[in-house]
Parts: C-alpha cells; sequence; structure tokens
C-alpha cells in the first residue's frame, strides 16, 4: 500500500543512488564507456526504499537510521552485480567465452574490478553512509509526520 514514508524512501534513495554513481563515476577512465550507470543505479535506488526503507519506518529513529545504512549499502551491492552482469553479458554476445563457467567467472571478476576501483573510494563510501543514514532518519521522521 502506497504511504508517505515509502514514497520519500524511494526518492531518497533513487537521489542517492544517482548522486552516488556519479561520484564513482569520477574515477572511471575517460577511455570507458560508462553507459547508463546513473540512471540504473538511481532506479534500483527507487527499489530498495520503496520495498526495504518504505517498510522500516515506525520502528524507531535508531532502527529507521540502520535500515537506511542497511539499505544504502544493498543498493551499492545491487548497483554492482547489476552492472558487472550486464558488462558480462554485452561480452557473452561478442563471444569472448567458451562456455557458461568462464562468463560466471568473469562476472564476479568484473564486480570485484569494479567495487576495488570506483565504489571502494573514501568520498564514495562517506556519501553511501550518510546519504542512508540521512535517507532513514528523514523517513522515519515523514513516518511520524504522515502516518
Amino acid at each position: 500500500m502506497p504511504t508517505a514514508p515509502k514514497l520519500i524512501a524511494a526518492v531518497l534513495l533513487s537521489g542517492l543512488g544517482y548522486w552516488v554513481a556519479l561520484l564513482a563515476l569520477a574515477y572511471v577512465p575517460d577511455h570507458v564507456p560508462v553507459g547508463a550507470v546513473a540512471p540504473i543505479t538511481a532506479g534500483l535506488g527507487l527499489l530498495w526504499g520503496w520495498r526495504f526503507l518504505g517498510r522500516g519506518v515506525g520502528r524507531g529513529v535508531t532502527t529507521s537510521v540502520g535500515i537506511g545504512v542497511t539499505a544504502a549499502v544493498a543498493l551499492a551491492l545491487s548497483a554492482i552485480l547489476l552492472i558487472s552482469f550486464i558488462q558480462m553479458i554485452k561480452r557473452s554476445l561478442r563471444l569472448s567465452y567458451g562456455d557458461p563457467f568462464q562468463a560466471l567467472q568473469d562476472w564476479i571478476a568484473i564486480s570485484l574490478e569494479y567495487s576495488s576501483s570506483y565504489v571502494l573510494q573514501a568520498d564514495v563510501i562517506s556519501a553511501l553512509l550518510v546519504g542512508g543514514l540521512v535517507s532513514g532518519l528523514l523517513c522515519e521522521l515523514t513516518g511520524r509526520r504522515w502516518s
């Protein structure tokens, strides 16, 4: 059922996902095509905000802040996995792999490369954690005001 905290959570995590994606893309070399990384991450933020963070409202400020940080980390992990999966599919369509197990191994390798090179930067992690904290807090305050 649509509620104000779910809407606020979806909007906040979508914005956080877009912003964190732009921060991470600053570390990507110029010759690497980035495609639709920021919109994909924003879409995942909508999903995580609505389905996870919006449901956790009403249990207290501490719990909501914890759920907000957890949702932000889940957003980052799912974005890394989805974007690396898309990259693996693109390579697979160019017939880069001999068998499906090579593709799955490369998917994990791409995920680790993306996370260590682009996401595990101090400003990206701090923006992700602070954004999750603020999102959880604002969702709890929204829940108290409009529920």
